[in-house]
């Protein structure tokens, strides 16, 4: 649980500084969000590259994320 928190803290900040997102993807509800902020995220070169040699702990951290919101949701 604690990667998964450092992973979203992560991909949450990166988003910001890339201005693709302007608060915290653990306040993103909407599903559809989530998911375009995904494929965005993991078009860029660098964060496939780090996805990648971390064995999809990243996208994993983000599925994570989107699942966790979905059950929210509900």
């Amino acid at each position: 649980m604690e990667k998964y928190t450092r992973v979203v803290r992560k991909i949450s900040n990166d988003l910001v500084k890339l201005n693709l997102a302007y608060s915290s993807l653990e306040e993103i509800t909407e599903k559809a969000d989530l998911q375009r902020l995904k494929d965005e995220y993991f078009s860029i070169d660098e964060y496939q590259d780090l996805d990648r040699r971390g064995n999809r702990m990243y996208s994993a951290g983000f599925n994570m994320l989107v699942k966790y919101q979905k059950s929210k949701n509900i």
